[in-house]
C-alpha cells in the first residue's frame, strides 16, 4: 500500500516537471518570437495573462458585487498591469546598441525610465479619474 503511494507521488512530481518544462519552452519560443531574451518575454507574457485575467475576474464578478468589480472598473488596473509587463521589453527594444542585461544601458526617449512612469500614471491616474467621473449616482 505504501509502494502505490509512493508511485502516484512520482507521478505529481513528473506532471508537474513536464508542465514546468512546457511553460518554459513557450516562454522562450514566445520570447524568440519578439525578440527578447527570456526574462523579459517572460515578464511580458506574464504582464498579458495577469492583466486578462484581472479583466475577466471584474467581468466574472460583475453581477456578484454590485459596482465596485466591473470591467470598467478594473480596466486601469489591467491596464497598468500589462504595462508593467511591458517595461522589460521596452528597455531592450528601446536600447543604443548592443544590449547587456543587468547593466544600465541608453534607450531611445519612449524606453526610459521617465516615459515608463509617465505612462503608467496617466494609465492609473486618468483612468481612475474617468472612472470616478463617470460612476452612477446613488
Amino acid at each position: 500500500m505504501n509502494n502505490r503511494r509512493n508511485d502516484s507521488d512520482d507521478l505529481v512530481l513528473l506532471g508537474i516537471a513536464i508542465a514546468v518544462i512546457v511553460v518554459c519552452l513557450f516562454v522562450w519560443k514566445f520570447s524568440k518570437a519578439v525578440s527578447l531574451d527570456f526574462h523579459a518575454g517572460g515578464s511580458l507574457l506574464l504582464g498579458t495573462i495577469m492583466g486578462i485575467a484581472i479583466l475577466g475576474a471584474g467581468w466574472w464578478q460583475e453581477n456578484n458585487y454590485g459596482s465596485v468589480f466591473t470591467v470598467k472598473n478594473v480596466l486601469p488596473a489591467s491596464l497598468a498591469v500589462v504595462w508593467l509587463g511591458f517595461w522589460p521589453a521596452l528597455q531592450q527594444w528601446g536600447s543604443v546598441g548592443l544590449f547587456f542585461p543587468g547593466e544600465v544601458q541608453d534607450v531611445e526617449w519612449w524606453a526610459n525610465g521617465f516615459t515608463r512612469w509617465g505612462v503608467l500614471l496617466i494609465i492609473v491616474l486618468g483612468g481612475y479619474s474617468y472612472v470616478h467621473r463617470t460612476r452612477d449616482g446613488y
